[in-house]
């Protein structure tokens, strides 16, 4: 699930680009500066999506500058930073971890092993930073009938723990919310369904 998100170019602004790219390039600078370069290429989409839709939600003061890379060495790039952006950084690199677990544990793919490894160390200093966060494993037992997961269930319920209108991060990705409990599963609302969290955005209003 995790690794998902895609931007449909054609489709979108030259401002909204401008704005989006600034965005990522922010998060890919802050990737870079506290956790090297290895944490820099598991930049994703996913992410900058969650940086920009947290930055309109609870609009938190934003630095604006600009850089150059080394996919970018000649021309600066627009860059935005902000709180939201740090905290992104760090659930980008704990959600990589967890990912590549994954692929390793059901593919395994020797390559995801390999950079599970490399994060390891990042995760433990992560996993510190965030003492207040428990962490509940779960698997994916359904979803809908569509492409994308935009509805799923996994096998954790209320004998685990979970409630209602807790945020889903752990396993595969920050994906969503969950929407409905049993004894012993619950049902997650994809953050990319719009329907389910436009509502949790008048509700916070």
């Amino acid at each position: 699930m995790f690794g998902y998100i895609v931007m449909n170019k054609p489709e979108i602004k030259f401002k909204d680009f401008d704005l989006y790219r600034s965005f990522y390039c922010g998060l890919c600078r802050e990737l870079k500066s506290k956790y090297g370069i290895s944490g820099q290429i598991s930049l994703t989409y996913d992410m900058t999506f969650v940086v920009i839709l947290l930055s309109a939600l609870y609009e938190p003061h934003t630095q604006k500058g600009s850089t150059r890379c080394i996919i970018h060495p000649v021309c600066k790039q627009p860059v935005r930073r902000n709180t939201v952006t740090e905290y992104a950084a760090d659930m980008n690199v704990l959600l990589t971890y967890y990912k590549c677990r994954d692929d390793w544990e059901d593919e395994k793919k020797v390559t995801a092993l390999g950079y599970s490894k490399v994060l390891q160390g990042k995760v433990k200093k992560l996993d510190q930073k965030y003492p207040s966060y428990d962490k509940v494993a779960a698997n994916v037992i359904g979803k809908d009938g569509g492409n994308w997961f935009t509805n799923f269930t996994i096998d954790k319920g209320s004998n685990d723990g979970i409630e209602v209108d807790m945020n889903v991060i752990a396993g595969s990705g920050l994906v969503g919310i969950i929407t409905d409990v049993g004894p012993n599963y619950a049902k997650v609302s994809a953050i990319i369904n719009r329907k389910t969290f436009c509502k949790k955005i008048k509700c916070h209003k």
